[in-house]
């Protein structure tokens, strides 16, 4: 058992090592970036967008190179050739692959990524996340009353049958300070310190 453990935490142990080599890109260190796989981790794309791949063989590392790059001569190139020249070769493999993903849109990009079977995911934003489809599928949204009109707002996380969710609506600055200052049997004229 501790052995499995052991086995399934490797990645994580080889890429905590004090003498690791560096995996950092344009500056910015890439804590998902792997010290035994290249590519793999987050990579930016045209629009300010990212995603996250990960190429684990010679077999997807040709498919990488032929529909997502579309240089399939890159698979064959003598410092690429296999995983532990790409390895070897990382800064300078990153950047290649860097070029390419930064002249991409991220439709684009996850539609090769899934086209040549490559491991990947969008990396969202905020906006996306309250844009996404399964949001409104879930109904997770409800909306509430504020002081400058109603706003959209997130369901509780967990919701059980039998048992209505309380959305109030967003207090005015100060709205309820004397009924809490009651509460905590504080004189709503006296100073709290």
């Amino acid at each position: 058992m501790c052995f499995t453990a052991v086995v399934s935490a490797q990645n994580f142990v080889a890429e905590s090592r004090p003498d690791r080599r560096s995996t950092t890109k344009s500056g910015t260190s890439d804590e998902a970036a792997s010290a035994s796989i290249v590519p793999y981790g987050k990579f930016a794309v045209g629009g300010g967008r990212s995603v996250q791949l990960g190429v684990q063989n010679d077999r997807e590392w040709r498919r990488f190179c032929a529909v997502v790059l579309q240089q399939p001569g890159l698979a064959d190139h003598e410092r690429y050739v296999s995983g532990p020249l790409r390895v070897e070769h990382r800064e300078e493999l990153v950047a290649i692959i860097e070029g390419v993903l930064a002249g991409l849109d991220i439709a684009t990009l996850l539609e090769r990524l899934d086209a040549a079977d490559i491991a990947n995911a969008s990396m969202n934003q905020v906006a996306d996340l309250i844009r996404h489809p399964q949001m409104s599928a879930r109904d997770r949204w409800r909306e509430v009353g504020s002081p400058v009109g109603p706003l959209p707002a997130l369901r509780p996380v967990a919701v059980f049958d039998g048992f209505g969710e309380r959305m109030d609506p967003s207090p005015s600055v100060g709205q309820h300070t004397d009924a809490i200052l009651a509460e905590l049997g504080r004189d709503a004229g006296r100073s709290l310190t």
